[in-house]
């Protein structure tokens, strides 16, 4: 654990810096705080920048998963404070620029009608690739390289029950939980190069998003993922 002034590797940036502590799934995505958190130590600016999207994926996430009961609380609760005084940008987002248009699958399948509405995608993508690098850090002991490209997906129930009985013949490591109906995760490695993973980020048992991280110059189709 990071102490006070204490000088190491940040697990975001990979400099030598002075280190905090840091919370992977941030704070504000329980209702109450969970009782062992992922604490990673990081450099206060990389603490300070993750500080700035925590907010906007916790109003991103609630929204959408309105019917679960943290998320249910956090919605009538800091949530509807933040919009009341305008400092959502995800609200403000909804509430202007929503449109009920056709939803479809990555593959072209037609899902049904919603309300959707823009979303800053490099915002998303960055809180998603943090949290993934902070969780590989933290359950693996290793760093991800700083040239790791990740890819960022949202997956459909649908889309996740098809490839669930793939994982479970290749086998994966998890399920992690944290809070009740808050977060979970499992992942998969490749053995030959074990910062090529596979990601599946579950957020109060509605939002499935999945990432996958490729260090520069790896082909992740040519390798054997393994779980431990």
């Amino acid at each position: 654990m990071a102490k006070r002034n204490k000088k190491g590797i940040c697990v975001y940036c990979g400099k030598l810096k002075i280190l905090t502590r840091e919370h992977v799934v941030p704070r504000c995505l329980f209702p109450t705080p969970p009782m062992a958190p992922v604490i990673i130590p990081v450099c206060r600016d990389c603490n300070n920048d993750k500080s700035k999207i925590d907010d906007y994926l916790r109003d991103m996430l609630v929204l959408e998963s309105s019917r679960n009961a943290p998320a249910a609380e956090l919605l009538h609760g800091p949530v509807s404070r933040s919009a009341s005084r305008n400092l959502s940008a995800v609200v403000r987002a909804a509430k202007s620029k929503a449109k009920y248009e056709p939803v479809h699958s990555p593959g072209g399948i037609y899902l049904g009608h919603a309300c959707t509405f823009p979303l800053e995608e490099a915002r998303v993508n960055r809180a998603f690739s943090l949290m993934v690098r902070g969780l590989y850090y933290k359950l693996t002991g290793l760093y991800l390289p700083q040239d790791c490209g990740f890819r960022v997906r949202r997956l459909t129930a649908s889309e996740f029950n098809e490839f669930w009985t793939k994982l479970k013949e290749i086998g994966y490591n998890g399920p992690y939980r944290l809070g009740d109906d808050v977060f979970t995760c499992l992942f998969i490695y490749a053995a030959e190069e074990p910062a090529i993973s596979q990601w599946w980020l579950w957020f109060y048992d509605t939002v499935c998003v999945t990432v996958g991280t490729v260090p520069n110059g790896y082909d992740p189709n040519a390798l054997v993922p393994v779980a431990t």
